[in-house]
């Protein structure tokens, strides 16, 4: 039998329905809304918390073990509110026997799949990565966006969910898409959420990982080839290259507001509705009007174009998605 210290700020009933399920145990209760100071000085082994009140990030020397639901069923998680209606067991990290103890079937994080976040690439299957590859053939569920290749997937024999996004047209609003990324991560499936290019790159990454690692799932992140080495690579114009450009910058090319960074090469996504004024902006900020502009339509793909131009040439008279390249570096 293991005693533990045990130290939260639930009720007595609340904290019962969680220890009388515990095997193998014995708890001596106190009573605090400090109770991650009492862990802090050792005065308790572990801290059950309400899940939606422990501060995000967790301190790196503390981890959750288990996460129950409310046995009385009164408060419901939604979209808004992830963890409403959990409870949260934290102890002090590498305490493995505690984790022993509460590895049983009503902990909802030892029936929890994770999600991994990968990449696709630019649109040619050929260009994912050998693990993005092993990823998705072992998934049980894909949300996957509109850069993804269609026909790629439709080889690929598991439940797939279109959550595309395109300028003015959401299939999913990114709430929604993390939440239904979570809920299926709780039904104990291997999440795959599927991303044109690399996620980590002009994408809602940062919110989807910080949304689950929140709710405590388990999330990886496998990077793909983004459309900027793609077009370079079709271009056969390198980024940077010696005495020529030294730096590159990849800037949002549909922002509200155009910038140009302190770099030898800018690369501008998603750029197709944007390109006067991106040539207006780098024009009036000094770039010079026969700075060479590289541009490259449907990157990778077999309905990929290419153009070469100039910066004072540059105008609206081309298709999305489109990668804009502008820089010494095109200069033949």
């Amino acid at each position: 039998m293991v005693s533990c210290k045990l130290v939260s700020n639930l009720k007595p009933l609340q904290l019962k329905a969680i220890t009388n399920n515990i095997n193998g145990a014995s708890f001596s209760i106190a009573f605090s809304d400090t109770y991650l100071h009492q862990l802090t000085d050792n005065q308790a082994d572990l801290a059950i918390s309400p899940a939606q009140d422990l501060p995000y990030p967790l301190h790196s020397d503390f981890e959750v073990i288990a996460l129950y639901h409310d046995f009385e069923n009164i408060f419901q998680p939604s979209e808004t509110n992830p963890l409403q209606g959990f409870w949260a067991v934290v102890v002090k990290r590498n305490r493995e026997d505690l984790k022993q103890l509460f590895a049983g079937d009503n902990n909802i994080l030892t029936k929890s799949g994770r999600v991994d976040l990968v990449g696709f690439g630019p649109g040619d299957p050929e260009l994912l990565t050998i693990k993005a590859e092993r990823l998705i053939k072992n998934a049980d569920i894909i949300f996957y966006d509109d850069l993804t290749n269609k026909e790629y997937l439709e080889t690929i024999e598991t439940e797939k969910v279109y959550v595309g996004k395109r300028s003015g047209k959401h299939s999913f609003e990114q709430q929604a898409i993390n939440y239904m990324l979570l809920k299926s991560a709780r039904e104990g499936k291997n999440v795959v959420r599927l991303k044109g290019g690399d996620p980590m790159l002009f994408a809602h990454a940062g919110e989807e990982i910080e949304y689950l690692q929140r709710c405590f799932i388990n999330v990886g992140v496998t990077p793909g080839i983004s459309a900027a080495f793609a077009a370079a690579a079709a271009l056969r114009i390198p980024l940077t290259q010696r005495k020529i450009s030294s730096s590159v910058a990849f800037i949002n090319g549909h922002s509200k507001k155009i910038e140009m960074p302190n770099a030898s090469t800018l690369v501008y996504y998603m750029a197709s509705s944007n390109l006067n004024e991106i040539r207006n902006v780098l024009i009036n900020k000094g770039l010079a009007t026969d700075t060479p502009v590289m541009l490259v339509e449907n990157v990778s793909k077999p309905t990929e174009k290419q153009y070469i131009t100039t910066l004072n040439n540059l105008s609206q008279n081309y298709q999305t998605p489109l990668i804009v390249i502008v820089g010494e570096v095109g200069r033949r």
